[in-house]
């Protein structure tokens, strides 16, 4: 089994990176319903943080109308979830949720599929942390230089949105970063 090398597990299990896992439910209905969004943020539910709808992007069918629903931190560690506990319950919340926002209840689903979602990073390498639910906190940007996790010695480093921030990004920003790194390095072995 390859394990890093211990330069860089120390550096990793030294930092305060922590992630937590979410649910998402994907629902499908065999006909359009009158979404007043294409997304939205959920605040204040118990079990729901975000709602899409895949069918509002472009190039796509509009029926069948397809739904992302993500559900909150809280909502996911109150309990140990089995998969069709997910399908069942999260679903009825969905569904009195669309019930809520249309004032009438939504059709028969006829697709119905929940997954976990392990990549809810809590707390980035250098300590921070995020500001409200996933997926609204991968929003922002985080300013300075993130730190580097390289050894230059294995030639081997690790990197990703959870070293410096929550967004894409910051996972852009953290390669950028990394590949800095990397030249530094090469050029200091190379002169």
């Amino acid at each position: 089994e390859a394990s890093p090398p211990p330069a860089i597990r120390k550096r990793l299990s030294g930092g305060q990176t922590r992630t937590s896992q979410l649910w998402n439910l994907m629902v499908a209905f065999d006909e359009e319903m009158p979404m007043p969004w294409d997304a939205a943020a959920v605040e204040g539910h118990r079990s729901i943080a975000w709602v899409a709808v895949n069918s509002s992007k472009p190039d796509r069918a509009r029926v069948p109308q397809c739904f992302m629903v993500f559900s909150s931190r809280e909502w996911a560690d109150w309990k140990q979830w089995g998969k069709r506990e997910v399908e069942r319950d999260l679903l009825d919340e969905f569904l009195a949720f669309l019930e809520k926002i249309l004032g009438q209840r939504p059709p028969k689903p006829s697709f119905v599929l929940s997954g976990r979602w392990g990549n809810n990073t809590e707390v980035v390498l250098n300590g921070e942390k995020p500001s409200g639910e996933f997926p609204m906190r991968a929003l922002g940007h985080f300013d300075g230089q993130g730190p580097v996790v390289w050894d230059g010695l294995e030639r081997m480093g690790a990197t990703g949105d959870w070293t410096r921030g929550f967004s894409v990004s910051d996972a852009y920003s953290a390669g950028y970063e990394l590949a800095e790194g990397l030249l530094s390095d090469a050029r200091e072995v190379g002169a």
